[in-house]
């Protein structure tokens, strides 16, 4: 194939196709898309830290690229995802591309080395996570799909699972942790059982998988060390502790932001602790923290709408989830709607070590809860509707509390 940007091209042929196409577009009733107000203020703030206040300006551009890129993919989950069946279509291709990339990383990688990226997720840490962050769909869509679904799925876990193992990947371990805790939380009844007996064949087929390898890592977690063939493995005191602290320093200095990258412009500097080990490279270390990060970059403000953006985002998903019932296919919003809270609150997690705020699928799963509520809101507004006039809201309908009684 020729080297084309082919994702570039991708998105101009979509938009292309939108602006030919609009009129074919169903319309949702009751749409709300505020969530992307988040997104706008970031936009405008990183543009404004990049002009002003970067102590980088080439990197800091190449960021504001990426946000900007970000926000365009956000916007056409929300605006072209409109059907369960579209919407179902998406997260299927998303299965099946993390299957595929357990298939090559069986096939072809090594230990933390799979030669694997995904979108805004590159190396080893980064592209774990990525497929971490996807095992709720794999669960959700094994428990509901059909026979041939649930084939599918049993024959692409080993590979997906393994994929993990062999990167070794402590936050990805802590946030598959973190996924089956917030499991038990956000389901109930039958539903909360059928997922703890989905979850313990899950841990059954991956402690299979594992190796001591694998454990001695997954030790230093919480500051053990292990034997592997008789040899001790010295795990030294975590770096980034001396990031974070790195991190808070600049903020100090630079409450506004530093720009895109500007961490690792001034990593040198803030971290002397490991300035010596990281001396004649051409830039330093990332704090290897989301939130951190994020701040350090684009400013106080700029974390602020950050996580005004997530916490909107989880707000819609639970929204999604608690409607459920008044629409004709409730296990449908129910089971998707608790995927996504799994998956974007298990890459949070997994985030406290590591940097996501550039990784796609975190916008996907943001998008994806804009676009299933919307969803939800014109099937419900479809089967309540009693006059012909059309609510701004939700809120124009009597919605009772109490499922049982819907």
């Amino acid at each position: 194939m020729p080297d084309i940007r082919w994702s570039f091209f991708i998105v101009l042929l979509i938009l292309i196709s939108i602006v030919i196409n609009r009129n074919k577009i169903p319309q949702l009733i009751g749409a709300d898309y505020n969530p992307l107000i988040w997104l706008a203020l970031m936009l405008v703030n990183v543009y404004f830290v990049n002009q002003f206040l970067a102590v980088n300006p080439h990197a800091s551009a190449t960021k504001l690229g990426d946000w900007f890129k970000q926000i365009v993919y956000y916007c056409l989950i929300i605006y072209l995802i409109r059907s369960p069946k579209e919407y179902r279509w998406v997260i299927w291709v998303i299965i099946l591309c993390v299957g595929n990339f357990g298939k090559y990383a069986f096939q072809e990688g090594s230990h933390r080395n799979t030669g694997l990226s995904a979108p805004g997720a590159t190396g080893g840490n980064p592209i774990a996570n990525h497929v971490m962050t996807t095992l709720p769909f794999f669960g959700v869509y094994f428990l509901s799909g059909n026979k041939w679904q649930k084939m599918i799925i049993v024959l692409l876990a080993p590979f997906v699972l393994n994929l993990i193992i062999l990167e070794d990947s402590r936050s990805a371990f802590v946030g598959i942790l973190t996924i089956a805790f917030v499991a038990l939380i956000v389901t109930s009844g039958k539903t909360r059982v059928k997922f703890i007996l989905a979850m313990a064949l899950g841990a059954i087929l991956f402690f299979n998988l594992t190796n001591q390898q694998f454990w001695n890592r997954m030790n230093t977690i919480f500051g053990f060390t292990g034997e592997t063939e008789g040899t001790i493995v010295e795990e030294k005191p975590d770096n980034r502790v001396f990031l974070w602290k790195g991190a808070i320093r600049v903020l100090g200095d630079y409450p506004a932001g530093t720009g895109g990258s500007g961490f690792n412009t001034l990593m040198m500097e803030y971290v002397p602790e490991l300035a010596s080990r990281y001396a004649g490279e051409e830039s330093g270390r990332t704090v290897h923290n989301t939130i951190l990060n994020v701040a350090t970059e684009w400013g106080i403000q700029g974390l602020i709408i950050y996580l005004g953006f997530l916490i909107h985002s989880l707000i819609v998903m639970m929204r999604t989830k608690k409607y459920a019932h008044l629409t004709k296919n409730p296990s449908f919003y129910y089971l998707n709607s608790i995927a996504l809270q799994m998956g974007l609150i298990g890459n949070i997690v997994a985030g406290l070590t590591h940097n996501h705020q550039y990784m796609e699928i975190v916008f996907w799963l943001c998008g994806f809860a804009v676009a299933l509520r919307n969803m939800q809101i014109n099937e419900i507004a479809e089967n309540s509707l009693v006059d012909q006039t059309v609510p701004d809201t939700l809120e124009h309908y009597v919605i009772p509390e109490n499922p049982q009684t819907a």
